[in-house]
């Protein structure tokens, strides 16, 4: 009780302690800051959207996915744990999973429109058979 600012400190350093590793290369380090950040904010989905990306990286999509839907689940509003979702479909060419996912961004950011534009665009990739 008497640490309030503990949590808060500790997880802008693991936030910024997996940014710099990913700038370097370093997922092994990555993945453990966004993993202990995801315990300090249990109700945040940043870190564990952040920990999808570096998942998503090291080629370890069902995990990727997983915490990345895990994320969702902390913050269903939240525009960008859906549009990362979005993103990672895409690159493993899953249109009507990445259509879905970057429409439900769209819905969260009225007037945006980038996250809509993408989802038209896996939609037109998934009309095209491609």
């Amino acid at each position: 009780g008497d640490a309030l600012w503990a949590a808060p400190s500790i997880s802008y350093a693991y936030g910024v302690t997996g940014y710099a590793a990913v700038g370097r290369g370093d997922l092994k380090t990555a993945e453990r800051a966004y993993r202990d950040w995801a315990e300090i904010l249990p109700d945040a989905a940043e870190p564990l959207a952040n920990l999808g990306v570096v998942l998503e990286r090291a080629r370890r999509y069902d995990e990727a996915e997983a915490v990345l839907r895990a994320a969702v689940r902390r913050e269903p509003r939240s525009p960008r744990p859906w549009a990362t979702l979005g993103s990672m479909f895409w690159s493993q060419a899953r249109w009507s999973d990445s259509a879905e996912a970057f429409s439900s961004a769209a819905a969260l950011e009225p007037g945006q429109g980038v996250n809509a534009a993408w989802a038209e665009k896996a939609r037109a990739r998934l009309r095209a058979g491609r």
